[in-house]
């Protein structure tokens, strides 16, 4: 954080690389948020305010500065970067050239300052600033109220079969590129009565016109799965973290890296920009895995966790977490069937944890090492027994028939369809 702080210049603006080795101060938005990210993410996963304490007279001079030079029409034009590393349309290109592909600089500076705000408000309230709080808030509404009459589009009832996740309204942001979707998911910005249709369009991007695979530069990637997972998508999000071809993460250590490259693309693409060694298309994968996976949540700034693992993934059928927290280490080790679940669970010392079971119910437990054998509910209480009749076939995965048998002992049969009729 000093070093971050160190490189600020007399006006507010911030270096793109800290410590300052090189002179870049391009006055952006998404690269100097890392500050207040780390801040807050110091305090959520180890309950330290210190780093927000010693950090907010930087952060509240970068702010003000961006606010006040940025602002141009209700929203700030401040992005040097883009979504970069967006996969590219061919497999030699470093950066795509197709607009389609290309998610708005203003989107994703204003999206960005907005959850800045939201977070200056938070540090503004935990250092009893209330005028600064409040004064944080406000002006984080008038950019939300601005960036939805900017970028938000609504047809609502425009789809041709309501309800499918392939099939969404016609309301997204911006030219519905995933990114320019996420942000607003993810900071809170999207109207509740559209959230469903703008995650939909997410979901319709990756299948239809990605088919399958990552859709999202470094800005879109740090937000994908969690949303995902959280609007209702864990599958999907599942979907992508296995995925095997081009462009995933599976993709690169399919084709020998040990590390995560610069490039989605990065065993073709043009040599001129392509390190082999670049965390940040990493994203959120590894908070994804932990928390949403093994379930491992750090209730802060108390000294307590909360386990709830989405046992709900059906192609997820075993999780071996384990995390090294300030207390101890903390385990969240499961294996499923469709019907049964047995999960072992770790709570280090002078902690205790809240274990959500798959039934809904919750345990509140100390440290210490717990076994918990259960049932699964099925997914609706009309169905009996959820049963694989093939845990394999040799058929199209996308293809898929279920059967239920009915307490009078009737068969119900469903068949869907593959890709082509747009049912992933």
């Amino acid at each position: 954080m000093r070093d971050i702080c160190e490189s600020q210049r007399a006006d507010g603006v911030f270096s793109d690389v800290a410590p300052a080795f090189w002179n870049y101060y391009n006055d952006d938005v998404t690269w100097p948020a890392a500050l207040p990210f780390i801040c807050d993410m110091l305090y959520h996963q180890y309950g330290n305010a210190q780093p927000i304490i010693g950090s907010y007279p930087n952060m509240k001079l970068w702010m003000n500065h961006l606010l006040s030079e940025g602002l141009h029409d209700g929203l700030i034009t401040k992005d040097k970067y883009g979504d970069w590393c967006m996969p590219p349309e061919k497999l030699e290109l470093i950066h795509s050239q197709d607009p389609a592909r290309q998610t708005d600089g203003t989107l994703i500076a204003t999206a960005y300052t907005i959850r800045c705000l939201q977070l200056m408000e938070q540090f503004a309230e935990m250092q009893q600033l209330t005028d600064e709080a409040n004064r944080w808030s406000e002006q984080r509404k008038a950019l939300v109220s601005a960036f939805n009459n900017r970028f938000l589009h609504v047809s609502v009832g425009s789809s041709p079969r309501p309800g499918h996740p392939l099939f969404p309204d016609s309301t997204f942001y911006d030219n519905n590129t995933a990114t320019a979707n996420l942000l607003p998911l993810a900071f809170g910005i999207v109207p509740e009565e559209y959230k469903d249709e703008v995650v939909k369009n997410v979901v319709k991007k990756i299948f239809e016109d990605d088919k399958g695979h990552i859709t999202s530069g470094v800005i879109g990637i740090s937000w994908l799965m969690r949303t995902l997972s959280n609007n209702g998508y864990p599958d999907v999000a599942f979907h992508l973290a296995t995925q095997k071809t081009y462009p995933s993460w599976g993709y690169m250590t399919e084709n020998g890296a040990t590390t995560i490259w610069e490039l989605w693309n990065g065993d073709k693409a043009d040599p001129a920009m392509n390190s082999g060694n670049h965390v940040m298309l990493l994203g959120d994968l590894l908070t994804w895995c932990f928390e949403h996976l093994g379930g491992i949540k750090r209730l802060s700034p108390n000294p307590s966790f909360l386990l709830s693992p989405d046992f709900s993934i059906q192609d997820c059928f075993n999780v071996d977490a384990t995390y090294q927290s300030p207390y101890g280490l903390i385990a969240s080790k499961w294996k499923k069937t469709l019907q049964k679940l047995h999960w072992e669970v770790t709570i280090p010392c002078n902690t205790h944890a809240t274990v959500c079971l798959p039934s809904g119910e919750q345990r509140e437990v100390g440290s210490g090492s717990y076994t918990f054998d259960v049932d699964i509910p099925t997914s609706d209480p009309r169905i009996l027994k959820d049963e694989f009749l093939y845990e394999t076939a040799p058929f199209a995965s996308p293809h898929a028939a279920t059967i239920v048998e009915t307490k009078k002992g009737d068969l119900v049969a469903a068949y869907f369809g593959g890709t082509y009729e747009r049912n992933p």
